[in-house]
This record gives C-alpha cells, sequence and structure tokens, in this order.
C-alpha cells in the first residue's frame, strides 16, 4: 500500500528505490496516450469483476461506502500487473507515476494502490489484503473510486493491482 503525497514525491525525487531494475523513463514509456484514458468502454473480466465486488462487499460490512469503478485508469493497473510480471516480483516501483497520472486524469485529491500475486483464488487475494494491516487500511480508507486489473503470467500465474482515489 502507497499513499500520495507530494512529500513522498518529494523523497522519491531525492533517493533512488533500490528495487527498480527498470528505469523510470521504461515504465513512464508504458503510460502513453494510447494506453491510459482510454479504456472508458472497457469490459472487466468475470475475476475482476468478482473481486472488485468483493472489495466492496467488505467496504459495506464495516460500514464504509462501495467504491465506484473507474475503466478509464485500468490500463495504469494493467500496465503495473505486466511491469511486476516482466520483473518477477511484486512491488509498487513507480508508484508516483501512476498515481500522478491518476491525479491528472481524475482530479483526485489522494491515490494508493494495493498490489498482490499468485493468489489461486480470489478470496485469498482479498484475504491477504486483509491481513495486512496496510492493505487493509487502503481498502477502507476513505477514498471514492477505484480500479482493478488482474493480469496471468505464461505460468499461469496472477497479478493483481489495485488503484484507489478520492475525488
Amino acid at each position: 500500500m502507497k499513499k500520495f503525497t507530494p512529500l513522498l514525491i518529494l523523497c522519491i525525487v531525492f533517493f533512488a528505490s533500490c528495487s527498480a531494475p527498470i528505469s523510470v523513463e521504461e515504465e513512464e514509456a508504458l503510460y502513453t496516450e494510447e494506453t491510459v484514458g482510454k479504456s472508458v468502454n472497457l469490459m472487466l473480466s468475470d475475476n475482476e469483476e468478482a473481486l472488485f465486488a468483493m472489495v466492496n462487499n467488505h467496504r459495506v460490512s464495516v460500514g464504509l461506502p462501495e467504491l465506484e469503478l473507474n475503466k478509464a485508469i485500468y490500463n495504469l493497473a494493467k500496465s503495473h500487473n505486466e511491469f511486476m510480471i516482466k520483473e518477477d516480483a511484486l512491488s509498487h516501483t513507480n508508484f508516483e507515476l501512476r498515481a500522478n497520472e491518476v491525479a491528472k486524469l481524475t482530479k483526485a485529491t489522494s491515490v494508493s494502490e494495493n498490489v498482490a500475486r499468485k493468489y489461486n483464488m480470489l478470496s485469498d487475494c482479498l484475504e491477504g489484503w486483509l491481513a495486512s494491516p496496510s492493505h487493509k487500511n487502503t481498502i477502507e480508507g476513505d477514498f471514492t473510486h477505484a480500479t482493478l486489473s488482474i493480469v496471468q503470467d505464461a505460468g499461469g500465474e496472477l497479478y493483481f493491482t489495485q488503484i484507489f482515489y478520492k475525488l
């Protein structure tokens, strides 16, 4: 879970991430006019719809409003899954790029994300997020919108990125 703030961006600018074998420029190149904001008519997969509903059901069960699905930022989550598959690593690498793009596209005031990989069952992914205090705080956070991407690697392993934001 990462929380987007100007201080975080400032820190990231001054301190290089030790977990980023891909350059900022390489991942930034993934966020083009062709790949970002062009998915408004996108149909989520059955798994994506199901996990999104499970997250919303959890929020409702603890007295929180449901998140509104925003398909226009879907490709940011999908591109990050593809990046994690390429690196064979779970990461929030270049989160600030995604957060800035979400803010630019949506006028979001706060952005966060949860990532996961190698869960075979959607319920296990949600349980894993809820077992982690930081991920649970994101799911139960003060957010109004989200998107969710699930991508399968060549070996059949699933990678998950859910981006949350508040208007």
